[in-house]
């Protein structure tokens, strides 16, 4: 396991945060599926000790979990931090931001709806599961790979943490 991560990280398929974390570019073409089964090795080996954990992000979006501002940091850290700002920021209507993102509108009527202090907490969840949507087909992709081995209803029944607390416990 610790081979193909290392490659998958020098190919830069997979970066490394933290020096332990994997955040995956879902933008590269690889075997999407392929990522599911070793995500099952993880599960079925739990003797073995690999050196890099899976990003709580990954394992929110395959427990079909809501994802938060903090967990878009692994497909992309400058939105994050963009964003992050934001939540930090005195003077909200200053700064001409509207419910878009690039050209598409993330609500209906966004290209004229003015972000502002009341709202800002609901335009970051949009922009957020915005991005994340963009990655629903490679996250169908790894759901396959892992419920070709364990069924559905048996992964489900835990949350985004707990997936993520027992597939990292031996990183």
């Amino acid at each position: 396991l610790d081979k193909y991560c290392d490659d998958m990280v020098e190919k830069n398929i997979f970066s490394v945060i933290n020096g332990k974390t994997l955040a995956f570019d879902f933008n590269k073409k690889i075997d999407w599926e392929l990522l599911g089964i070793l995500i099952v090795a993880l599960l079925i080996h739990s003797e073995t000790t690999i050196k890099y954990k899976i990003n709580t992000l990954l394992c929110k979006m395959l427990q079909k979990q809501r994802v938060i501002l903090n967990d878009i940091q692994y497909i992309d850290i400058t939105l994050y931090e963009q964003l992050n700002k934001l939540t930090h920021e005195d003077d909200i209507d200053s700064q001409n931001i509207y419910y878009t993102a690039n050209e598409d509108e993330l609500v209906v009527g966004g290209k004229t709806m003015k972000v502002n202090e009341n709202n800002l907490l609901d335009y970051i969840d949009k922009r957020v599961n915005y991005e994340v949507m963009k990655y629903r087909e490679k996250i169908v992709l790894i759901r396959k790979g892992i419920y070709g081995f364990i069924p559905e209803k048996d992964i489900l029944i835990f949350t985004g943490d707990e997936f993520y607390q027992i597939i990292n416990r031996m990183a």
